[in-house]
């Protein structure tokens, strides 16, 4: 009998055996889940920070990058370069040619009217005295010469007589003025 009791024990012995390296091999396994699981969370909370780091600095280039959008469109739009059509264009600009053309008209029709009037009393006061009054005050816009014409030469050769006429000759030899 001892056979058989030393078989059993050999059998118990290989049962347990057994069973506790199933303990011992569920405890490394425990142990290095439990680094694992630790490491896992040490990376994955890195990770989450630097994402966040991340995600502010994205967040702040994003917030500067609209606000130099916005400067950029505010700039175009002060400039006139905003995104307009050819054709709002080209009316824009044909009514600011129309509003030109209607007050190059207007300043002719003044000049002209000024010419009239300025070229009427001189071939009125032919024969008399020319009225003593301030010379009138240079224009300072330049215009284009005029042709002369028989009327305007006529005009201006009867402004000059007028013209000399009311100078008076200033005598400095009282001598000559007695005799």
């Amino acid at each position: 009998m001892s056979t058989v009791k030393n078989v059993e024990k050999a059998g118990r012995q290989f049962w347990l055996a057994g069973l506790g390296a199933c303990l011992v091999g569920k405890e490394y396994a425990v142990k290095k889940m439990d680094e694992l699981f630790e490491g896992t969370n040490s990376l994955v909370n890195g990770v989450l920070a630097k994402g966040a780091t991340i995600e502010g600095d994205i967040k702040t280039k994003l917030q500067t990058g609209f606000q130099q959008d916005e400067k950029i469109l505010e700039l175009r739009e002060k400039l006139g370069l905003n995104k307009e059509s050819k054709q709002d264009k080209i009316v824009r600009l044909a009514a600011k040619v129309d509003a030109l053309t209607e007050i190059v008209a207007t300043l002719s029709v003044k000049t002209e009217q000024a010419k009239k009037v300025a070229t009427k009393p001189a071939s009125d006061t032919q024969g008399a005295a020319a009225p003593t009054s301030k010379p009138a005050a240079k224009r300072t816009t330049t215009r284009k010469p005029r042709a002369t014409t028989a009327r305007a030469t006529s005009s201006k050769a009867a402004a000059k007589p007028a013209a000399r006429r009311t100078t008076t000759k200033k005598t400095t030899n009282s001598k000559t003025d007695t005799e």
